[in-house]
């Protein structure tokens, strides 16, 4: 997790991995590595769940890091020389990367009219390699059931808050989800609208800047629930 280019130093940086993207000022992190933010990129999928009574009761997600990063994260995971990183090693990557992540709340924003959603501890999660990428799958459950109408929408937003690394839904349509929620719930993908001041304030940092705490929610992608029952 960033926090600002200069924020965190650690000895073992693929043990923690989100909090060493200061690191990557110097190394090249593929094709959209600019000087400009963000400099890293993540591919996600995310989905509601629902209860039986019909409350979303957590949010599913799969992050899949781009390749550049991939590789420096589990550079010498590979014990057994076989060309993958071994699956001890990767797990053991996956549940200190979890830990830090609480921190920041999973790069997670949930919220239904002015209230917050709170969060519940994370005990579902898994890794593994898809070709040269590494991919994260978690849920966060919610501390209490969530009730979701058409005047009680729910919104979620899932993003690096100082926008040094790029999370978008990989796909437009079919990247985000429903699972057991009540029929005719819909959901909408509400596009960033940053201004162009903010733009341009992102395109003038470079790798060794930090934008703080507030600039990666200005290009954050928001999905909106709503559910007719209940009103």
């Amino acid at each position: 997790m960033v926090v600002g280019a200069n924020s965190f130093r650690f000895s073992n940086a693929r043990a923690v991995l989100f909090p060493i993207f200061a690191a990557l000022m110097f190394f090249c992190i593929g094709p959209r590595a600019v000087v400009a933010h963000p400099h890293a990129w993540i591919d996600l999928e995310s989905g509601l769940r629902f209860n039986e009574k019909g409350e979303a009761v957590s949010l599913s997600q799969i992050w899949l890091l781009d390749p550049g990063y991939s590789s420096f994260a589990t550079a010498g995971l590979d014990k057994d020389g076989d060309g993958k990183p071994d699956w001890s090693a990767l797990d053991a990557l996956l549940r200190e990367n979890m830990r830090n992540l609480k921190k920041f709340n999973y790069f997670t924003e949930i919220y239904q009219a002015d209230r917050t959603v709170k969060f519940a501890e994370i005990v579902e999660m898994s890794t593994r390699m898809r070709a040269d990428r590494l991919e994260m799958q978690f849920v966060v459950p919610f501390e209490k059931p969530v009730r979701i109408t058409a005047k009680r929408e729910l919104h979620y937003r899932i993003f690096d808050p100082t926008y040094y690394i790029e999370v978008v839904h990989a796909e437009k349509k079919g990247s985000f989800s429903l699972t057991g929620a009540p029929k005719g719930c819909k959901t909408t993908l509400r596009e960033p609208t940053p201004d162009a001041d903010t733009v341009m304030f992102a395109a003038a940092l470079d790798q060794t800047q930090s934008a703080g705490s507030g600039l990666g929610k200005f290009f954050a992608e928001t999905v909106q629930v709503a559910c007719p029952a209940g009103d």
